[in-house]
């Protein structure tokens, strides 16, 4: 069930959070109403905060589904009414600068509305009937850059528990010099101008460090920065890094428009999912003509998956419905069905007041 990409993909995670299900502060089916209790059992002070899921019946003249999220202050508020969970991912995702990677497929429709809710709890609870791992980054689980959630399509059996528990060991290992001392190293160089130091730690697994090397090379020379992180990218290894590569370039805003689309076509087609999966929502994100062509270029991938990543993404974009219409006659069953049921959702919000 689970292929080397994948053991790979976990070496160096830094925590894993596994859910339980009876946490569970959002409902990714609509609600229903509950029996009478006759006591209520006490508050778990562990438990994130209440996510409260809409009690009201789906009136059906509403559009298929709808979907606002806000990413504001480091909290994020969610009001989805019906909104598959990938769609929901996707766009919290983009909001909040992490990636999410095994969303596709999760067609679950989501109801939730909550407002100014830590970006972990709210997780929890969108995933709580699925197994997951979220990766914190550089900042720890209370700061988004560098985190990662990846969603598992099915359960760890225990020898993949066990797998990923020694690559975790493993990439300790080879890492063994402290963030400090390398942090120091970076602060030394950069005052030296010792370029070659600070593009020796553009390679480095550690996200804070990475990106404080990149940091102080921009500075000094752009050119050698953006070169630098790009191989990481494109030569890595290590599934992990080249994906923290990709997403520091993009999240920094050092890279022009031109040179960013072109980095994001080069993987879009990439034999690791985690990467072709972050480089669709970034471009499907951006919107722009070169962003599309390039998206257009991964709809017509010999690759059913990249295919589906393609149209799941370009749903919420007005820019991507031509991109929707042509894959109507896909030939893989699943890509052409996505499609018509993206764009019947989209023409039901467009006529709101119309009975369905």
């Amino acid at each position: 069930m689970f292929s080397r990409t994948l053991a790979i993909l976990f070496a160096g995670v830094l925590l894993v959070l596994w859910h339980d299900a009876s946490a569970s502060q959002v409902q990714n089916t609509p609600p229903a109403a509950a029996p009478p209790s006759a006591k209520q059992p006490a508050p778990n002070p562990s438990a994130p905060p209440p996510v409260t899921p809409t009690t009201r019946p789906v009136d059906s003249r509403a559009p298929v589904s709808a979907l606002k999220v806000r990413w504001e202050a480091g909290k994020l508020s969610l009001d989805a009414e019906g909104a598959p969970l990938w769609e929901v991912l996707q766009v919290v995702s983009r909001q909040a600068g992490i990636v999410v990677t095994g969303s596709q497929g999760l067609r679950d429709p989501v109801y939730a509305h909550f407002t100014g809710v830590e970006l972990r709890p709210a997780l929890q609870g969108l995933l709580s009937r699925l197994d997951y791992a979220i990766i914190a980054g550089g900042g720890g689980l209370a700061v988004p850059r560098g985190m990662r959630v990846v969603i598992f399509k099915g359960s760890l059996d225990s020898e993949t528990a066990m797998m990923l528990a020694k690559a975790s060991k493993v990439a300790a290992a080879e890492n063994s010099e402290p963030q400090e001392a390398k942090l120091k190293a970076i602060h030394e160089a950069n005052k030296a101008g010792d370029r070659d130091t600070l593009r020796k730690y553009l390679q480095d697994a550690d996200p804070v460090v990475q990106s404080a090397a990149f940091d102080a090379l921009a500075l000094q020379d752009k050119d050698a920065a953006i070169s630098g992180i790009l191989a990481s990218v494109r030569s890595g290894t290590d599934t992990m890094t080249r994906l923290q590569s990709l997403q520091l370039l993009d999240q920094s805003g050092v890279a022009d428009e031109s040179t960013m689309v072109s980095a994001l076509h080069d993987v879009l087609r990439d034999s690791d999912p985690s990467l072709s999966a972050y480089a669709i929502q970034s471009l499907a994100g951006r919107g722009s003509a070169d962003a599309l062509d390039a998206l257009t270029d991964g709809l017509h991938s010999d690759d059913a998956s990249i295919r589906l990543m393609v149209v799941e993404s370009v749903a919420q974009t007005k820019a991507g419905i031509p991109l929707l219409h042509e894959a109507v006659s896909d030939p893989d069953e699943a890509v052409s069905n996505a499609a018509t049921t993206l764009l019947k959702q989209i023409e039901a919000a467009a006529r709101p007041n119309e009975i369905q």
